[in-house]
């Protein structure tokens, strides 16, 4: 649908800035899922909790993402 809704002439820059921006969303959001597991890991201590309890979290990490795509692909 790119190459229809794009112009012709400039469909490799409009590529490259997609390529950048999408780029730049997957840096940030791989660090805020570090933040996010290091905020879950400090809330569950290993010591009360048992070795990487937090990562049982990462649902809940990915519900409201996975809820705006569903919302936005309808």
């Amino acid at each position: 649908m790119q190459m229809r809704v794009w112009p012709k002439s400039r469909y490799g820059q409009f590529c490259s800035f997609n390529a950048i921006v999408q780029a730049g969303f997957n840096i940030a959001a791989t660090m805020l899922a570090g933040l996010f597991m290091t905020l879950m890991r400090m809330a569950f201590p290993d010591n009360v909790y048992g070795k990487d309890y937090c990562y049982r979290l990462i649902p809940a990490w990915r519900m409201p993402f996975l809820c705006a795509a569903l919302v936005l692909r309808s």
